[in-house]
């Protein structure tokens, strides 16, 4: 078989296999296999790359071998047929680099929408099954004992040859070993008293809030909250209904899927006046063209969160414009960072330090303050969110003086931490936003 012949057969089976991988997306996308389809669009750009520039390079040799078998009346035809053909393999050629293109610029999308809804995920777990959580070991002796649990659709296909972990979702790991405890009539308990990933206040009787991920043992995968976005919004190229660019809002989305926390209606954002706006978006470290997109946004995330109230609203508006504003290689740093999440280590800090349970509120209060304000700020490399400074001001606008562990020598260090992180304008941003 020569190798012109070999050309053709790859190209018939590289076209076979796209048509094949389009065919699952689309079920993967009916069933609400979520994690899988996110997963195979990491490689949608790069295989409808390779599929195009094949497939002109085999309809580009096919239309050169076929201009001689053109029956022709005389010499000016035969100049005029290959002219044509040249002509059409000139056209298939801008054809085919325009969308060779238009495939690769959905790459960084594509990737930062994976890391926007398979991040760590903050979730409520109800004091019943609270009591059974302890540490990634006691987690995976959960797994041993649970059997027959129903994955959601948008978790299955979680599993991945390069990194192993827990596909289960951390609230049906606990509710079946109470269920088998029930049947049992026995009580199971953790190994360690950790609780690893559980905020601080801990009450008895009342929910608590984990964050969960990779970091205590479970694989990524996809959130459930993917299933309340709008089918429009989860295309490779999204779009809002007035046809702008709906990139930015599925990337929120995805982000405030993950990171609500047990109260998101007490979040704080009060971006709500016309001096407050001017100084976020001027003092930033970008300039903020997606200013003017303001309306179109807060329109379409009102629909979705307009029950957590005006200030949650304002904040997933904010984010989605920053989002819109950023680099998107920073945009995935900032997400690596886990900076979209309140910080677990600074809330187990400060509780041991003598922090009350208001104080802990406060903290979280100011949570989407903080997160907005170090995306605002952000720089490559930046491990810190700014919590105490948010904290300072959220007690500022409550009429509550500083509680005895904010004055000391630590969280001083802290504050200048924060200030020598993110810079001068730190403290006026947090202002204009709390």
């Amino acid at each position: 078989m020569s190798a012109l012949n070999l050309l053709y057969v790859f190209a018939a089976v590289f076209t076979l296999g796209v048509l094949s991988a389009w065919r699952i997306a689309n079920y993967a996308e009916r069933h609400q296999l979520w994690t899988l389809r996110l997963r195979m669009s990491l490689w949608q750009p790069y295989v409808l790359t390779s599929w195009i520039l094949c497939a002109y390079t085999a309809i580009s040799i096919a239309l050169y071998n076929l201009s001689p078998a053109i029956i022709l009346d005389s010499n000016e035809q035969g100049t005029l047929s290959n002219v044509l053909v040249w002509l059409a393999i000139g056209i298939a050629f801008i054809v085919s680099i325009d969308l060779a293109l238009r495939a690769l610029k959905t790459r960084d999308y594509l990737w930062l929408r994976w890391k926007a809804w398979t991040g760590p995920s903050r979730t409520g777990i109800p004091p019943a099954i609270a009591r059974y959580i302890g540490n990634s070991e006691d987690w995976h002796s959960l797994v041993a004992f649970a059997s027959n649990i129903q994955q959601h659709p948008v978790e299955r296909f979680a599993g991945s040859f390069i990194h192993s972990g827990i596909v289960e979702d951390p609230t049906d790991l606990l509710r079946a070993r109470a269920v088998l405890d029930q049947k049992r009539n026995f009580f199971w308990s953790s190994q360690s008293k950790e609780m690893s990933g559980v905020y601080q206040p801990i009450v008895s009787d009342h929910s608590v809030s984990i964050l969960w991920g990779e970091h205590i043992g479970f694989q990524r995968r996809c959130s459930r909250g993917i299933i309340s976005v709008p089918p429009n919004l989860l295309n490779a190229r999204p779009a809002l209904k007035s046809g702008l660019s709906g990139n930015a809002i599925c990337l929120a989305y995805g982000i405030l899927a993950r990171n609500k926390g047990l109260e998101p209606a007490s979040l704080i954002c009060n971006l709500g006046t016309k001096d407050s706006f001017r100084i976020f978006e001027e003092d930033g470290l970008w300039p903020h063209p997606a200013k003017t997109l303001r309306g179109f946004y807060y329109r379409e995330l009102n629909q979705a969160f307009s029950l957590l109230g005006h200030s949650y609203v304002t904040a997933a508006t904010e984010l989605a414009l920053l989002l819109a504003d950023s680099d998107p290689a920073l945009i995935g740093d900032w997400l690596d960072s886990n900076l979209e999440h309140q910080d677990l280590l600074f809330n187990h800090e400060v509780h041991a330090m003598g922090a009350s349970q208001e104080d802990l509120k406060r903290l979280y209060r100011g949570h989407y303050g903080a997160m907005l304000v170090s995306l605002s700020l952000y720089r490559k490399g930046v491990q810190i969110r700014p919590e105490i400074t948010v904290f300072d001001a959220v007690c500022k606008l409550e009429g509550a003086e500083l509680p005895f562990w904010a004055v000391s020598d630590a969280m001083a260090a802290r504050r200048q931490r924060e200030l020598n992180t993110y810079g001068p304008t730190l403290q006026r941003l947090v202002g204009a936003v709390i």
